[in-house]
């Protein structure tokens, strides 16, 4: 039924076996317990042990669906749908054995070997529980123990909830075991179960090492500090009786330390317990310390003094040597910042002391250098701290605008701290000059600053005369002060009238008369007007006074009117007859010039021809009655050429 041990079972039959369920064993005195199983509680998973079922890994995908199959977890659910329950020891977080079981009776469910002491006694233990989460009956696991290939004769059922099964073996001259856990159910359709927490506990002598060791006995003196006892050993639990002068009475070697100022030795006894993990393995050790009388020395607690303060510190006068570390040998010095230390002897015991003094922080450089400034802008003198200044003001920041010294107390707790600065004002000369000036034109304008400075001209001086506008600024210094005033000095035009040449217009036309320039002011027309320019049709003599601030000037122009058109009188007959009328024929115009005047007769013959118009034609007897033809050439007045053709009639 078992091939896979058969050999085994018959080459181990001789072996005292003892196989019961019942209680742990229990150690004796000066024994402990050890567990051999390797990840028994499944811990670090799969591994320290061996199994026929195959190991699957994975969630949610129903990985122990398949018969013959197990893996380690923390909750059956995840691994089949169909299953339940979690971890004996630590749920729901702690990992333990799943297993589907296969349907073939005496599979080795779980298995692990390791050495064994021969003659021993040992426990070995582990539990159980059905995972199904059918209610209805169905086929259980049937776990049995294997020890090197013989069968437990009970059998645990892995029915309901977490079970125990426990057993008994003695080794007997066996050194090395094959632990397994077999399933004997061979039905399938259930056959589902959880292990864990599996041990293998036997029981072992306790090995000491060390005995009990409290020390030679000693004599020290005052605050001497020893250590009693021995160096510890593992396994061991240590007990003082006496926690006088003791760092501790749980340690192998507590340091001790005892102050006596009585004036007599006072000696003490300490017994040290060792006990092996507490199993009864138990011994003693006593060591007497005898602590001579030494005088109390302290030079105080650490302390923090006002900045070059110093500390008396006084020891007594009853030591045999007195050494610090400044080679003073008095029992009274004086200290300061820094580390102290004093050797002293008494009846040959040596103590010493150490005492560290600090300068207490105070803020330094508060107020800076000593300041020049400029008495337009007061110093600002900002100490970063409240505190009390020599003005009496008790504040951060004073403002200064006169020259001196001036002080600030700085106070935190009992110390205080004291700077100076020294503030120069230097007063400024101020130049002045106004806003703007003006000068007319010809002529200079004095500006006086009323201090010597640079002007922006590149003279030096008080003042200057400038006969150009502009800008003009001076900078007056005094040694780091320096002050600048400026004004705009603008020249204004004399005022000028310069009215056009005479003028000849159209009779009836207008013209502008315009005496207008930006210097001017006021305007005076000799015909009352007062405005920049006048609208003139008549002929006359017009003037103009104009006027501003640097005086006045006057112009005039003659205005002459004509007719602006022109025109040619023509006569179509006159009578040569001797008479006083109409003897000859000639024509006027005005505004016209260039005249030519062309006569001829019928047949085309220039007769008359002259460019004088006052000229008249006055024809011979030989020139008879007929219509005679003419043709007059002029230029206007505007230079525009006129002509002029028609018919004469001569009647004597």
């Amino acid at each position: 039924m078992f091939p896979y041990h058969s050999l085994v079972k018959s080459l181990l039959a001789i072996i005292p076996l003892l196989l019961s369920i019942s209680g742990n064993g229990q150690c004796g005195a000066c024994q402990y317990s050890v567990n051999l199983v390797t990840n028994g509680a499944f811990s670090s998973g799969n591994s320290g042990f061996t199994s026929d079922l195959e190991y699957v890994t994975g969630i949610f995908t129903c990985p122990l669906c398949p018969e013959n199959t197990y893996t380690i977890g923390a909750n059956a659910i995840l691994y089949h749908s169909g299953f339940s329950g979690s971890d004996h020891t630590n749920p729901p977080t702690g990992n333990f054995f799943i297993a589907n079981g296969q349907g073939l009776s005496g599979s080795n469910v779980w298995c692990q070997s390791f050495a064994v002491q021969a003659n021993t006694d040992y426990t070995f233990s582990f539990w159980a529980q059905d995972v199904n989460s059918n209610n209805d009956p169905h086929p259980l696991a049937q776990l049995q123990a294997s020890l090197n290939g013989v069968l437990s004769t009970d059998t645990l059922t892995a029915e309901g909830g977490w079970i125990q099964f426990t057993m008994n073996w003695n080794s007997g001259d066996t050194t090395l075991l094959e632990l397994c856990i077999i399933n004997q159910q061979w039905q399938t359709g259930g056959n589902d179960f959880g292990l864990d927490d599996i041990s293998f506990t036997g029981c072992h002598d306790y090995q000491l090492s060390q005995a009990a060791t409290a020390g030679a006995d000693q004599t020290i003196c005052s605050n001497e500090q020893i250590t009693l006892g021995a160096a510890p050993n593992l396994g061991y639990n240590y007990s003082w009786n006496n926690a006088t002068g003791l760092s501790s009475t749980t340690v192998a070697n507590p340091s001790y330390s005892f102050e006596n100022t009585s004036g007599n030795s006072i000696s003490q006894e300490y017994i040290l317990t060792l006990d092996s993990a507490n199993v009864g393995c138990i011994q003693t050790d006593t060591v007497v310390i005898t602590v001579l009388s030494v005088p109390s020395l302290s030079l105080g607690n650490d302390t923090m003094v006002c900045p070059f303060d110093d500390v008396i510190i006084d020891i007594g006068n009853y030591w045999d040597n007195i050494l610090w570390n400044s080679l003073d040998t008095l029992p009274i010095v004086p200290v300061y910042q820094g580390t102290w230390w004093v050797d002293v002897t008494y009846n040959g015991c040596e103590v010493s002391d150490t005492i560290v003094i600090t300068d207490q922080w105070m803020p330094t450089g508060m107020l800076g250098n000593d300041i020049t400034t400029c008495s337009d802008t007061p110093a600002l003198i900002d100490a970063g701290y409240v505190g009390l200044w020599s003005t009496g003001e008790l504040a951060q920041s004073i403002v200064i605008d006169s020259t001196g010294s001036y002080t600030f107390t700085y106070t935190d707790g009992p110390c205080s701290v004291t700077e100076e600065i020294f503030v120069i004002v230097v007063p400024l000369l101020q130049p002045i000059l106004p806003a703007d000036t003006i000068f007319c034109e010809g002529t200079s304008i004095t500006l006086d600053a009323f201090e010597t400075g640079l002007w922006n001209n590149g003279i030096t001086a008080s003042a200057i005369t400038v006969n150009e506008a502009g800008y003009y600024d001076i900078v007056v210094e005094n040694g780091p002060c320096t002050a600048v005033a400026g004004t705009q000095v603008e020249m204004i035009l004399l005022p000028i009238a310069s009215l056009s040449e005479d003028t000849l217009v159209c009779d009836g036309e207008y013209v502008i008369l315009d005496a207008f320039a930006p210097q001017n002011d006021i305007y005076l027309w000799s015909t009352g007007d007062t405005i920049d320019h006048i609208s003139a049709n008549i002929q006359d003599n017009y003037s103009v006074t104009v006027t501003n601030e640097c005086g006045s000037s006057e112009s005039e122009i003659f205005i002459e009117t004509y007719l602006c058109d022109w025109q040619i009188f023509i006569p179509n007959s006159f009578t040569p007859n001797d008479d006083e009328f109409n003897q000859t024929w000639a024509i006027q115009a005005y505004n016209v010039t260039n005249v030519k005047i062309f006569i001829y007769n019928r047949l085309g013959d220039l007769i008359f021809y002259t460019n004088d118009i006052s000229k008249a034609w006055a024809p011979n007897e030989f020139v008879g009655d007929d219509v005679y033809n003419y043709r007059i050439e002029a230029l206007s007045f505007e230079n525009e050429y006129i002509t002029r053709l028609g018919h004469i009639y001569l009647l004597r």
